[in-house]
């Protein structure tokens, strides 16, 4: 067998760090698909998927990763307290019982979506929980003020709103993605994928 001919697939990118340092260790030449432009940055994910829960708040999946974000940083045991105070109702419904605040917080974000310009929507949403001044170090700050920058130049170019913007972003996302895999395809080398990523092996 050659290196190209092994995959390593892992539950999520927080693995791959231990996993690097053996690879190191034993001359292994490897491929990270870690994703770490700027699209697929932790960052852009966070505001991505804020954005997309309060254009759809019933997605879930929007709701869980906004609740695990820096942006409130609840685990996976707070979520647990959270599904088990009424397993016959909606996890947001579930929330204001357990967690009144972060509840309190969604609801103001809403609000906020309701009265201001997407452009000022988005900037309001970065100061929540003092997000961009006290949770971001130099490069993410420096991610966010770019991200705020495209959708502003998105706007003017476009005359659209929020809606297009996540979309533009969701498919450059794809496109950053699938650009870093392709590097590694022809290379000799062990591939580490999240289960996430590995959809198409």
């Amino acid at each position: 067998y050659r290196c190209k001919d092994i995959c390593i697939l892992t539950k999520g990118h927080k693995r791959k760090k231990s996993l690097k340092k053996y690879f190191d260790l034993y001359d292994i030449p490897y491929y990270f698909d870690d994703r770490e432009g700027f699209y697929n940055s932790d960052v852009v994910s966070d505001l991505s998927h804020f954005i997309e829960y309060v254009l759809h708040p019933q997605d879930v999946a929007h709701l869980l990763w906004v609740l695990m974000s820096k942006f409130f940083l609840l685990s996976e045991n707070d979520l647990s307290l959270v599904r088990l105070y009424n397993t016959q109702k909606p996890l947001y419904e579930n929330l204001p019982f357990v967690f009144r605040g972060v509840y309190q917080t969604l609801e103001y974000v809403k609000q906020l979506y309701s009265e201001l310009t997407p452009l000022d929507f988005v900037m309001a949403l970065t100061k929540i929980n003092n997000y961009y001044d006290e949770r971001c170090n130099v490069q993410q700050k420096t991610n966010i003020d770019l991200f705020i920058s495209l959708l502003e130049d998105h706007i003017q170019q476009t005359n659209s709103g929020l809606f297009s913007f996540i979309t533009m972003i969701d498919n450059a996302k794809k496109l950053e993605s699938s650009s870093a895999a392709a590097q590694s395809e022809d290379a000799d080398v062990v591939r580490v994928l999240t289960i996430h990523a590995s959809k198409g092996l």
